[in-house]
């Protein structure tokens, strides 16, 4: 059977069958019978975030870029409609224009200056196994609809990723959490040899969106910018969502239109703005 063709929104996929996926993947070869079928997405690609991320912080310090890593922002100082500094326990950092661009760490930072931004944590889990004999036979990401999880090549590992936990800013690991993404190991690969002791289990917090949809542009603080609420696709639009952001404080004409992502969009009852003060916590 021919695999059937689609596109949405630009993205291209393939309706497969079971036969086609294995041909496609040969690791699903031992649970072949197992499958009803699959959806390949053509335009996919996987990589390390952590070594993209390291590698653009290099580029951007080329081009004359200062980070301040280990520096917490406690708050913004707002006045008469503006935001006058960013306030950090080595002191007050001034500028003409602010981006908060803090994950879900955004919410409680605009809170203090007087915005409510409908964005919340949901704590995502992952797995990652550096030792595993059979890893050089996995291609592709495979992901499992019914876990909402995902099994990943990454150089040499192998990363169980998924789930969705809503516990607020708690980081601790679930151990709930970590079996259920076990289970998908052997499902997918069930003559995988993963040594436990390399198991190195992480748990972050997506900055999820009250709709779903990041929120990139002005908000109601006039030289108040946002760039939040990707959810579980961060590091997918991070390029994009910054490309539209510089378009909007350059005043340049954005390649997609910005109201779908617009801070806007929630109405004036997303947004408590108090005029001149230094907001506490």
């Amino acid at each position: 059977m021919a695999a059937s063709r689609r596109s949405w929104a630009g993205l291209s996929s393939r309706r497969l069958s079971a036969d086609e996926a294995v041909e496609l993947e040969p690791a699903l070869a031992p649970i072949a019978d197992r499958l009803a079928g699959a959806i390949h997405y053509e335009a996919d690609e996987i990589g390390d975030a952590r070594r993209f991320c390291e590698a653009l912080a290099d580029k951007a310090r080329q081009q004359g870029v200062e980070f301040r890593f280990g520096v917490e922002v406690s708050s913004l100082e707002v006045s008469s409609g503006q935001v006058m500094a960013a306030v950090s326990e080595s002191g007050r950092s001034v500028a003409d224009r602010y981006i908060v661009a803090a994950g879900s760490y955004s919410t409680p930072l605009l809170r203090r200056a007087g915005i409510d931004l409908p964005v919340r944590p949901a704590k995502g889990y992952s797995i990652t196994f550096d030792d595993c004999r059979d890893r050089p036979s996995l291609r592709m990401p495979i992901i499992d609809g019914q876990l909402h999880a995902v099994v990943v090549p990454l150089e040499g590992t192998v990363r169980i990723a998924g789930t969705a936990e809503f516990a607020g800013y708690d980081r601790t690991l679930d151990p709930v959490r970590l079996r259920n993404l076990m289970t998908l190991l052997p499902a997918v690969l069930p003559r995988a040899q993963f040594d436990p002791a390399t198991a190195k289990p992480w748990c972050g917090l997506r900055p999820l969106s009250a709709d779903g949809v990041a929120i990139i542009g002005p908000t109601p603080i006039s030289n108040l910018w946002v760039n939040s609420g990707h959810g579980h696709l961060g590091w997918t639009t991070a390029a994009g969502s910054a490309r539209l952001l510089a378009d909007l404080l350059s005043g340049d004409a954005p390649a997609i239109d910005p109201a779908p992502y617009a801070f806007a969009r929630f109405g004036a009852a997303q947004s408590k703005f108090h005029s001149p003060a230094l907001l506490e916590a």
